[in-house]
């Protein structure tokens, strides 16, 4: 930036207003690489999720970091997301588990916006790969009865509940009264 010491005062000025809105960080996001943002998204989110959401989210954020991890977060662009879902997608990830890729990246970028580390979120400016739906096949009724007959003489409550999930089409979670996560 050129100009005098009046315009070095100006925008001084603003930058400390900034800070104290919390518009701004001290600590400048060009020096954060995205691997370092999702480290310390992840250590805020812990306390507040279940170990099985961690586990999952930490897995996805290790995918992230071994793609763009030295990526500083000020630099990150939306080319850079299309050339990471493209090659994951031509290595066989599915569409659906990009998209689970993404959000934990959206979070833990909202998450940076918010704590002023990041102006935009990038994950904003680029659209994920489309979820395909997959044919579930209906299991044989006869098949479904030999299954449900041979769990009733080894494990009856394990029968019970293959038979109410089967009735229902509850999930595994809510079979366990934890209900669908929002």
């Amino acid at each position: 930036m050129r100009g005098g010491v009046r315009t070095a005062g100006r925008e001084l000025i603003r930058f400390i207003a900034g800070l104290e809105r919390g518009e701004a960080s001290s600590e400048p996001a060009v020096r954060q690489s995205v691997g370092e943002l999702l480290d310390a998204w992840l250590a805020f989110v812990t306390p507040q999720r279940s170990p099985t959401s961690i586990r999952g989210y930490r897995d996805k954020v290790n995918r992230w970091k071994r793609a763009i991890g030295a990526v500083p977060v000020a630099k990150l662009t939306a080319r850079d997301l299309d050339l990471v879902y493209a090659r994951w997608l031509a290595e066989g990830l599915s569409a659906t588990t990009v998209r689970h890729c993404r959000r934990v990246l959206a979070v833990a970028l909202e998450q940076a916006q918010r704590w002023g580390q990041v102006q935009r979120c990038v994950t904003d400016l680029v659209t994920p790969p489309a979820a395909v739906a997959r044919e579930v096949g209906d299991l044989d009724p006869a098949r479904w009865q030999a299954v449900i007959l041979d769990l009733r003489e080894r494990e009856p409550v394990m029968a019970m509940a293959v038979l109410l999930a089967g009735v229902t089409g509850a999930r595994r979670g809510e079979l366990c009264g934890r209900g669908s996560p929002t």
